[in-house]
């Protein structure tokens, strides 16, 4: 069900026993917020938490320039014991973008994608993302190298071969 513009909603069909109730605002994640047995509880008044935003820029780490159209995914979690939470936002024309629907607390990644380009630093970006100004986070990007060739055997092409790539100290990349 989706709330109407004064907060209202109604789950219909929905059958006994123990449930977990979910909500979020438009374009955040699900999270599940309370536990309920019905029939024994026929109306349930839900109060979400505030949100915080993460903004920042993504350019091209060799010239500057913005990217545009990247996703720009964030995760937050304040303990083991607090469920974590995970959005995202595409950046604009000028590289700019604001991810609206985080929990405040930890910010643990953010990560940077696109075609063709590959995230210039590593994100281990572990700060605290405050209801009140919220964080920013600048990341930069590098073009992605590309490889390709054939796979053959004594008999002639392999198929369904898997081809990886490591990097120089190991690490699959």
């Amino acid at each position: 069900a989706v709330s109407d513009r004064e907060g209202r909603y109604r789950l219909e069909a929905v059958a006994a026993g123990q449930h977990w109730l979910s909500a979020a605002r438009p374009g955040a994640t699900l999270r599940a917020v309370v536990r309920v047995h019905l029939p024994s509880v026929e109306r349930l008044d839900l109060v979400l938490l505030g949100t915080a935003t993460l903004r920042g820029r993504v350019t091209d780490a060799r010239t500057g320039n913005p990217i545009e159209g990247a996703r720009v995914v964030a995760g937050t979690g304040n303990g083991w014991d607090e469920q974590r939470q995970s959005a995202s936002a595409p950046t604009d024309a000028a590289g700019g973008y604001a991810i609206e629907t985080l929990r405040p607390g930890r910010i643990m990644f953010v990560t940077v994608e696109k075609d063709g380009w590959i995230q210039a630093e590593p994100s281990d970006h572990r700060i605290r993302l405050e209801e009140a100004g919220g964080a920013v986070v600048d990341l930069e990007m590098l073009p992605a190298a590309r490889i390709e060739g054939v796979v053959t055997g004594p008999d002639g092409p392999v198929v369904g071969a898997e081809v990886s790539a490591a990097g120089s100290d190991g690490v699959p990349g």
